[in-house]
Formats: C-alpha cells, structure tokens, sequence
C-alpha cells in the first residue's frame, strides 16, 4: 500500500473518488489523511486505496487496537461520503464515539 509518513501517527495516501468519471474537471485521486492525536484517531477524506481494501483494514484496525481511542471523520469536499468502517471499528463508535463531520470544501 502507497502510504506515506509525514511524521509519527500522521500519514497519507492517495485514492481514486468512486463517482469520479473522465468528463470530470477535477482530479480523480483524493489525497486521505490518517493522524493520531491525543484525543483519537482522525481520518480525513478516508477512502480505500485502490486494490488494497484488506491489507487497509487490517491497518486500521491494529491501530485502533493500539490507541483504544476513538476515531474521528473529516469531510472536506461536497459530495464526498466516508468509508464505511467494519464492524470492529462501528463497534468501538457505540462506546467510544465516532464523530463524522462534512465541510464546505470545493473540489
């Protein structure tokens, strides 16, 4: 997977919008941000790198495991929907408390 660290806990990847099609005026690549604060894990714009779904989750989850802290969804640009998370993560938002926010970002 194609993931850069910029700093410890703070990383990001590349991954193609699913509704972008050739007629399009933006780019079809997102960049997706993973960054650990004090408070939870934050994934902004978080989508799935392009054939590498499971190797992903399994990322995400032993960082989860790791931390025990919550995780957090920024979305910056309209019309883009967050990943849906697996059930082990959706499981940790009952009690930890998932928090999906929208901007008003333009792509």
């Amino acid at each position: 997977m194609n993931v850069y660290e910029l700093a410890p806990g703070f990383w990001f990847w590349m991954a193609p919008h699913p509704e972008w099609e050739p007629t399009e005026n933006w780019p079809e690549d997102v960049l997706c941000v993973y960054y650990e604060s004090s408070d939870g894990i934050v994934l902004i714009d978080p989508l799935l790198p392009r054939g590498e779904k499971a190797e992903f989750w399994r990322a995400l989850d032993a960082d989860v495991d790791r931390l025990r802290q919550p995780v957090g969804v920024l979305l910056t640009a309209p019309g883009t929907r967050a990943i849906p998370l697996p059930s082990s993560i959706d499981t940790r938002r009952a009690s930890g408390g998932l928090r999906e926010r929208a901007g008003k970002g333009r792509r």
